[in-house]
C-alpha cells in the first residue's frame, strides 16, 4: 500500500468519523478534539493496520473517547 493512499485514506476516515460524531450530537469543537486524540492514539500505538481492520479501530477508539467526555461532562453538570 503506497503511503499517499494510507494518508489519503486515513483523511477520509477523520471527515468520517467527525460527522459520524456530529450526527450524534456531538459539537464540532468536542468530535474535533476526538478525532485528534484517536489518531494521536494511532500514531502512539505505532502500528499500520490494513483499511478493512483500521476504520473499526477507530471507530472503536472514537466512540470509547467519545463515552468518557460524556461521562466527564455529566459529573461535573452534576456539581454545578
Amino acid at each position: 500500500m503506497k503511503i499517499d493512499y494510507y494518508e489519503q485514506f486515513l483523511l477520509d476516515i477523520a471527515h468520517e468519523l467527525t460527522g459520524f460524531l456530529i450526527n450524534h450530537r456531538i459539537q464540532r469543537q468536542d468530535a474535533e478534539d476526538i478525532i485528534q486524540d484517536v489518531f494521536v492514539r494511532l500514531i502512539q500505538a505505532d502500528i499500520m493496520l490494513p483499511p478493512e481492520k483500521l476504520r473499526p479501530w477507530l471507530y472503536r477508539v472514537a466512540l470509547s473517547r467519545f463515552y468518557d467526555l460524556y461521562r466527564r461532562q455529566k459529573s461535573i453538570a452534576i456539581f454545578y
